[in-house]
């Protein structure tokens, strides 16, 4: 039961909320996203509703999840990487294959949350930098710009130490450490 709530978690929180924030980010971008949610807390239609937001929200988070390969694997954060040689000997035994898997959970998982929620907040500011803009309140335009910067600096560096942990780790794993 422990190894299935622990997988699951994981998946939750590195596809599915970050694809929910997208989601309700674009509510306000795309109206068929809107009518969704709102339809959601109709009670007759509230269970095709959030079947449908579920769907919606995992698509997004993957695709989230490409977008973040693109980033932060290619462009921001290069340095950290596991090669072929680390995977070898991992599958051959299986206490290194759950050890491994632990550490996927543990630490990569977190990493996917933080770098993806990262990408998926973009479309939430810029609606709500563009509302503020039209309604002049330049002072809370300033501090909103302030705190989203603040956030994405602050998730960009969980992400990365996330996944240096996962990368040591994984490294001790396939050494036999």
């Amino acid at each position: 039961m422990d190894k299935i709530y622990s997988s699951s978690f994981g998946l939750v929180i590195a596809f599915l909320l970050p694809g929910f924030i997208a989601f309700y980010g674009m509510i306000n971008w795309i109206g068929n996203f809107n009518i969704i949610y709102n339809n959601l807390f109709i009670s007759s239609s509230f269970l095709g509703a959030f079947s449908l937001i579920i769907v919606i929200s995992l698509i997004l988070g993957l695709i989230i999840t490409s977008i973040k390969w693109v980033l932060y694997e290619n462009i921001l954060d290069k340095s950290q990487t596991l090669d072929d040689d680390n995977f070898k000997n991992i599958g051959s035994n299986r206490e290194k294959l759950i050890a491994f898997r632990a550490a996927v959970d543990e630490h990569y998982r977190y990493h996917q949350f933080w770098s993806n929620t990262s990408i998926a907040i973009f479309p939430s500011y810029v609606h709500i930098f563009i509302d503020l803009c039209n309604n002049h309140k330049y002072w809370f335009l300033i501090l909103s710009l302030i705190l989203f910067l603040s956030l994405e600096i602050l998730l960009f560096f969980s992400a990365k130490e996330a996944k240096k942990k996962y990368i040591i780790r994984a490294k001790a794993i396939s050494k036999g450490a």
